[in-house]
């Protein structure tokens, strides 16, 4: 049977305009049920770092009054001051916003003063940087014999990194292949800042550490009403002290976490631009942005991906279904050559081939093992992988071999005790999610420093549980939780209720717009101009929501450590802020409506 033209418009009109809401929708309600599950674990555990070192203890317990009454204090005052900060210019918010952040990065990491660095994988990343630098402005000598050889930690007088409790450069990069990216970004720091040099790679942190909350900025302006969220987002950063410390972390994540994001936000950008052309460039500008944060640190490929779902999305409701296989390309291409162009610079400049290193199943192992030494460590690090390899003696299907018969071994185990799996994974969880530091504190104190943390700055890191530093932070974490649970409700209500492009124009849509881009989109037709809004939340919406989702299950799965929560815990704080302004609004609304009923009623 023939299908006419008319039934095709109208398959196509209900492909376009319901699927993506449908599918978003979806997206929203299991972000709901995982937000709703971090609510109640943030209001029934915490969790402490023992000293320095990542040996913590879990504490369960009923929330006490005042932890509740802390909560509600934070949701007050941010309710409060949000309609402050909405009065103030955006622009100048957003500018004192970035110089806080900026400014307060550096104040903790001249107060740290860090001389070197003492966590394992950051030594071994500084001492492949160093031997890369002594390799290029040495090409005519033999000092990839010296550096790189398998056999440069066993000689009789070994380089001096080798005694540093890290294995070799040719080990590390043999078990860790991946880690090539952010040997190179070691090296182009130490090459501008000089060998081994600890702060350099924190102000770069810094640095970062600013194009990230200005990329959070943009992408809450850019929600329906986004500019109501932007003044909660900017309380909810000023805040959230994790953000700020762990730039003092010597890794990539900063780095790694806000390149991704930047890409994100050009990829937005791109999106609004009618020109195919000037669209596909600009989509690809932001990919190559995404692929060098994933360089950096490449489990951010689960946010790539969730921005490929939403241009999807976002392409069928705009009807540019050419962005759907040219997005899936680029992306293809991005985290391709994120992961060989670094190892194969390293490769030809060292002289040695590092093969594929250890399968991404041994994180699965780590992720699934329990360390009898230390029950509460559910999934964290052990040298499990490590004996697995050297077992199979680095071959490759060998050790997918032994991972495979050990997954089966634990699985096993899993389905023979079910309660002991849901007690393993609740405390792995727990371990995640409800640690209000993320570990910033932890990194941050694993250097010695010149001013041998003292004072202020020794209370700080040595934050301890029953202080009112960490009481504060506690409550914060699960005043986020709250807030982005909220928020997902609200958002779910808003496209429920805007079904239609005309309904979806009503009650502020044009909040996101500043008053020159409202200037500019007089001239357009309300169609297109509604259309855009349209296309922007959902993929703003959707890039937040599957990210979140996407890093919450793997890490259900993967190795566990709360600093590896935090990128994704920083994706909730947009969502967040939109649910405080949801409150906020409600509340502005019911004291108007209070005071015009008294008004009423003395006339």
């Amino acid at each position: 049977m023939a299908i006419s033209s008319k039934q095709t418009a109208t398959v196509l009109h209900w492909w376009n305009s319901k699927l993506p809401r449908v599918l978003l929708i979806i997206a929203l309600a299991i972000q709901f049920i995982l937000t709703g599950f971090l609510v109640w674990i943030s209001f029934g555990s915490t969790m402490q770092f023992i000293g320095f070192s990542e040996r913590f203890t879990i504490h369960q317990a009923v929330p006490t009054f005042a932890f509740i009454l802390g909560v509600l204090g934070l949701a007050l005052l941010a309710i409060a001051v949000t309609p402050l900060l909405r009065r103030a210019p955006r622009r100048i918010v957003c500018a004192a916003l970035l110089i806080y952040v900026f400014v307060a990065q550096m104040i903790w990491i001249v107060s740290l003063s860090s001389t070197d660095y003492g966590y394992n994988d950051s030594r071994s990343l500084m001492a492949v940087a160093d031997g890369l630098n002594h390799v290029v402005d040495n090409p005519s000598s033999h000092e990839q014999a010296l550096w790189f050889a398998p056999d440069a930690c066993t000689r009789k007088d070994p380089m001096t990194y080798c005694r540093n409790g890290v294995p070799s450069s040719n080990r590390y990069l043999h078990h860790y292949p991946f880690q090539s990216g952010p040997a190179l970004w070691f090296m182009l720091i130490f090459r501008i800042f000089g060998a081994n040099n600890v702060l350099g790679i924190q102000f770069a942190n810094a640095v970062f550490g600013v194009l990230l909350v200005a990329c959070l900025w943009y992408l809450t302006s850019q929600f329906v009403q986004g500019s109501k969220a932007t003044a909660t987002l900017t309380l909810l950063i000023v805040g959230f002290f994790p953000l700020v410390c762990i730039s003092a972390f010597v890794y990539t994540n900063m780095v790694g976490f806000a390149l991704v994001l930047a890409g994100i936000c050009v990829i937005l950008r791109s999106l609004s631009v009618h020109q195919a052309w000037g669209s596909a460039g600009l989509m690809c500008v932001g990919f190559i942005i995404c692929a060098m944060g994933l360089m950096f640190k490449s489990t951010y490929v689960i946010v790539l991906f969730a921005a490929c779902i939403a241009i999807i999305l976002a392409a069928l409701v705009s009807t540019r279904y050419w962005q759907i296989p040219v997005s899936l390309g680029f992306g293809a291409v991005a985290y391709k050559l994120s992961s060989l162009l670094p190892l194969a610079y390293v490769e030809r400049v060292t002289g040695y081939t590092y093969g594929k290193g250890m399968p991404m199943s041994s994180w699965i192992m780590l992720g699934l093992q329990v360390n009898p030494k230390y029950p509460d460590r559910a999934g964290w690090w052990t040298g499990l992988a490590l004996h697995t390899s050297d077992a199979a003696h680095g071959d490759y299907a060998k050790q997918q071999e032994l991972i495979q018969q050990w997954l089966t071994t634990r699985v096993g185990q899993m389905k023979a005790n079910p309660h002991e799996a849901l007690e393993f994974f609740n405390l792995k969880l727990m371990s995640e999610w409800s640690d209000p530091t993320f570990e910033s504190f932890y990194y941050s104190g694993l250097g010695h420093s010149a001013s041998d943390l003292t004072g202020s700055v020794a209370g700080l890191v040595q934050t301890r549980a029953g202080s009112p530093m960490f009481a504060y932070l506690n409550a914060f974490q699960s005043l986020v939780y709250v807030a982005a649970f909220i928020g997902v409700i609200a958002l779910v209500y808003r496209l429920l209720r805007r079904s239609s492009h005309r309904s979806f124009s009503s009650l502020d849509s044009f909040d996101s717009l500043d008053h020159e881009q409202q200037q500019v989109t007089q001239q357009q037709s309300m169609q297109q101009q509604v259309t855009q809004l349209i296309v922007n939340d959902i993929f703003i919406t959707t890039t937040l929501s599957a990210g979140f989702i996407g890093g919450f299950l793997c890490y259900v799965l993967w190795e566990a450590k709360s600093v590896y929560a935090l990128p994704f815990f920083i994706l909730l704080l947009p969502v967040a802020a939109y649910g405080l302004s949801t409150l906020t609004n409600l509340a502005e609304h019911g004291v108007r409506h209070l005071l015009s009923r008294n008004t009423t009623v003395s006339k």
